[in-house]
């Protein structure tokens, strides 16, 4: 995957930050916040946004919205059960890295 620092936001998830304090929001409240594809890329960017940040010394993550975050969405589980088993596995593998990532 090319570089995520270089890649653009997407709407799902909303990244702001001074020198010591970034924001990062869920933004699909119409979703409950349900965790899909772009979600999970939008903060897999801001997570690599923070890890450049040597001065930020606290990070708060919330959910615009009533609710803070349904957990994973069907629609994308359903998607990737019939992209098939490898595609599953490796979506889940891209989860759990992203939950163990360590700052440097």
């Amino acid at each position: 995957m090319a570089d995520l620092l270089s890649m653009e936001m997407p709407e799902e998830v909303v990244y702001t930050a001074n020198s010591s304090v970034a924001v990062i929001a869920l933004n699909r409240p119409s979703e409950k916040n349900a965790l899909d594809e772009r979600l999970m890329l939008g903060l897999r960017i801001a997570i690599e946004r923070v890890k450049a940040a040597p001065l930020l010394r606290v990070v708060f993550l919330t959910g615009n919205g009533p609710m803070f975050c349904a957990g994973g969405d069907p629609k994308g589980f359903q998607r990737m059960a019939a992209a098939g088993p490898s595609a599953n596995h490796e979506s889940a593998v891209e989860f759990a890295e992203m939950l163990k990532v360590k700052r440097a």
